[in-house]
């Protein structure tokens, strides 16, 4: 630890030295992103690549070339004394080798130079630092081999392995490229462009960065830009020393490795996982947004995940410590039972996984930052006297179960777009906390002997071994329960949940009970909950949204005050008030816009349309005089088929609407197509014709013209919902309805013809297709 924390002390020296070298620091000191984790860690990273190659060069133990290594550390203070004194005080610009890779390769065939209109190079001082550090690793190697061949590479390799960590923005923003729709040409230009202004444009979270600072007063986009970057790279960075430190910890014992791995807890880890990829989807379904658009983004997704790993490691080691007597009978293959690991290399790997969990949480933002600080002391408080919380019985659940919560709490807070704590849903809160208080008595079940010594109050202590499992096994049937009764209930998730419950339930009572199991199960069981959940909300948020557009169209049509100019207005809206709505506002808007029609030579045919079931039956004088008499009203069919079950059609009926439905198009196709239908649903038959069949084709006509429409009109809106109201609603696509919805103006109306002038049989028309969609009612306040 020792060591460690001197690479730290030398590389913050570093940074501070060089806010007096750097131009690019404008005479300021660097933000505390880059002072404490961008140059620690990118400094931290090079030391620990280079123990590795010093290692596999001379075969020398690593943790003796680690302390070596720790004595000369202060070689990269170097740098700037070096460089004010060569430029007598005249600042040099410090910067990443960025450009494209024939740019890398002149840089790193001159020793760092620079390139014309690219990249800067190394300063004289950085030359003089990395010159140094690779003759000292060529002779180290040479002491230990005697090999000069050997040392000579690996001096070389050295070389290439600073040039590479010097090079990293430039293969980051390559690795991002190569996973980019829109690939973009890696040179200097663009790979500046995309950290300083595609980053910050483009990130969903940047506004989650723990530091904002003001330099010169200067608040807005120079330093947001610099926290989005700084950020980013030192996450990267910390992954990549992470993964090193693991090839470190290998070298230095394989056995000693394997042992810290298993004791992991994987099942566990799985577990706060899903958590927070719960708390991630409730996120993305509060704001309705891809969370991920940046490389910061993705970044700070990661940052989450490896908080949560390493806050749990911590909380592990720690309870570990306090539970050595009891794994002693309950756990014998712990590694602290066993003595795999020293006590002091158990502290050291303790505090270095709290370390790593506090960087990947800052850097998260303050809310990861808050919210693993409670985690930790939540889990310190659970395992540590003076308070040891699991020993009494219910807190020690309660405790497991707000840190449930809190990983899911994680997930929505980063990717939710809102800060406010009244957003996460109530529901969801109180859900999460009473499942996972009454499914956590299952980690009881293993530590049943060593909690029975320590005397410990848990289920199976309080009611024996045998009483235990069947009560816990009923807490955990009835937790399953009330998954879909919190978060989303139907017939298939409530059925998912009895299954599982069930399942949980015997394999708890099995005579050799077995955790991992259980937490198999279980897993498998949110994975699946979650799925559905995601699956079947996701079409009810479709059809919220269609809802909410139908409403708004609704709130442009009542406040209109023209004239309608067409009798199927007030028609469509009694069409969708009878069927889900049944409101006395809606009843009075359309009999008032049926009056403005009283006049309308064609209107006493229609009457049926708005008739109840006693008037049903009759036919009217007036009605009667024009089915006599063929009319040049538009689609003259449809007042016969209205009609056809109180007075016979005319005999060309037959000819003018079922045969030519296959060559109709347009308004022709829908209201022939309407014809047919009435005249099946008036229990009409005309000889040689299969009606099924003929409303069949019709509809399959609608759906491949709707397919090649290139217009959102009022058309396509009729298409829609005359499909949907009469029984065809599985040929509807989902894009249909999200194109009407896409074309709505802002003030709820559609247009048909006239841009941006609103149009009420359009809109009529777009709100029926809606409320048939979502079989809601749209006339709502």
């Amino acid at each position: 630890m020792d060591g460690i924390f001197a690479y730290i002390w030398a590389s913050f020296l570093r940074g501070f030295l060089e806010n007096y070298a750097n131009s690019d620091n404008e005479n300021l000191i660097m933000g505390v992103i880059d002072t404490f984790f961008h140059y620690p860690f990118w400094f931290f990273g090079i030391f620990i690549s280079a123990f590795i190659l010093l290692s596999l060069f001379t075969k020398e133990r690593i943790e003796k070339i680690s302390r070596l290594g720790a004595v000369f550390s202060f070689i990269i203070i170097s740098p700037p004394i070096f460089d004010l004194i060569i430029n007598m005080g005249v600042q040099a610009r410090y910067s990443f080798i960025v450009g494209s890779f024939s740019d890398l390769a002149r840089s790193l065939f001159t020793f760092l130079g620079g390139i014309a209109g690219g990249t800067y190079g190394a300063t004289t001082g950085m030359k003089i630092e990395i010159a140094l550090a690779i003759l000292a690793a060529g002779f180290y190697i040479f002491h230990k081999t005697k090999k000069i061949f050997r040392a000579v590479a690996g001096a070389l390799m050295l070389y290439v392995l600073i040039f590479a960590f010097l090079s990293l923005p430039t293969f980051i923003f390559t690795a991002k490229n190569a996973f980019s729709a829109d690939r973009q040409e890696i040179n200097y230009q663009t790979i500046n462009n995309f950290y300083s202004v595609q980053e910050p444009e483009n990130s969903f979270t940047k506004n989650k960065t723990f530091i904002v600072e003001n330099k010169n007063n200067n608040l807005s986009l120079t330093q947001g830009i610099n926290n989005v970057y700084s950020a980013t790279i030192s996450i990267i960075f910390l992954v990549l020393d992470i993964l090193l430190l693991g090839w470190w910890f290998w070298l230095y014992g394989v056995k000693k490795f394997i042992a810290t791995i298993k004791n992991f807890r994987f099942l566990r880890i799985a577990h706060y996982f899903l958590m927070a990829f719960a708390g991630i989807y409730f996120g993305i379904k509060f704001s309705g947004q891809n969370p991920i658009n940046s490389l910061f983004d993705f970044a700070s997704f990661i940052s989450l995940f490896m908080c949560l790993l390493f806050s749990w490691l911590f909380a592990v080691w720690e309870n570990d410590e306090a539970d050595t007597e009891i794994d002693k009978i309950s756990n014998s293959s712990r590694p602290l039972v066993e003595n795999a690991l020293t006590a002091g290399e158990w502290r050291a790997s303790k505090y270095l996984f709290l370390f790593i969990a506090l960087s990947f949480a800052f850097l998260g933002g303050l809310y990861l930052f808050i919210f693993t600080l409670l985690f930790l002391s939540l889990y310190h408080i659970y395992s540590i006297y003076p308070l040891r919380i699991k020993r009494f019985f219910g807190l020690s659940s309660l405790v497991i179960a707000c840190n449930a919560l809190i990983a899911v709490l994680m997930g929505f807070f980063m990717f939710s777009g809102t800060e406010n704590l009244r957003n996460f849903p109530g529901r969801y809160f109180w859900g999460i906390l009473i499942i996972f208080f009454l499914f956590e008595h299952i980690k009881n079940l293993k530590d049943f002997e060593g909690d029975k010594k320590d005397n410990i109050q848990t289920l199976p202590v309080m009611l024996g071994l045998k009483n235990g499992k069947l009560a816990t096994g009923i807490l955990v049937f009835f937790a399953a329960l009330l998954a879909p009764i919190f978060f989303y209930f139907n017939i298939i998730t409530f059925l998912t949940a009895v299954f599982f419950g069930i399942s949980l339930f015997f394999v708890i009572n099995m005579e050799k009970f077995k955790e991992k199991y259980v937490f198999i199960i279980y897993l498998f069981f949110a994975v699946v909950f979650i799925g559905e959940m995601a699956v079947f909300a996701s079409a009810d948020s479709f059809d919220a949204r269609a809802n909410q557009a139908a409403t708004a169209g609704w709130h442009w049509l009542y406040q209109y005050n023209n004239n309608f100019s067409d009798p199927g207005i007030p028609l469509i809206i009694k069409t969708i008030n009878d069927k889900y709505c049944h409101s006395p506002k809606a009843e009075t808007f359309w009999k008032n816009i049926l009056k403005e029609f009283k006049n309308h030579p064609y209107l006493p045919v229609f009457e049926r349309f708005f008739s109840d079931k006693t008037d049903y039956k009759n036919i009217s004088d007036k009605a009667l005089a024009i089915l006599k008499t063929p009319q040049t009203y538009y689609n003259d069919v449809l007042p016969q088929a209205l009609y056809c079950d109180l007075y016979p059609v005319r005999e060309d009926f037959a000819a003018e609407t079922f045969d030519k439905i296959e060559t109709e198009t347009g308004y022709d196709l829908t209201h022939k197509f309407w014809s047919a239908v009435l005249f099946k649903e008036n229990g009409c038959s005309a000889e040689g014709y299969k009606l099924d069949e003929i409303i069949s084709i019709a509809a399959q006509k609608m759906v491949a013209e709707q397919e090649k429409s290139e217009k959102v009109d009022d058309l396509y809106a009729e298409r829609a919902a005359f499909l949907e109201y009469y029984g065809f609603k599985g040929l509807v696509k989902e894009n249909w309805i999200k194109n009407i919805m896409d074309n709505q103006l802002e003030s709820g109306a559609w247009v048909n013809s006239v841009k941006d002038v609103g149009n009420p049989h359009t809109i009529v028309l777009s709100i029926w297709a809606l409320a048939e969609h979502s079989a809601t009612c749209p006339f709502q306040e």
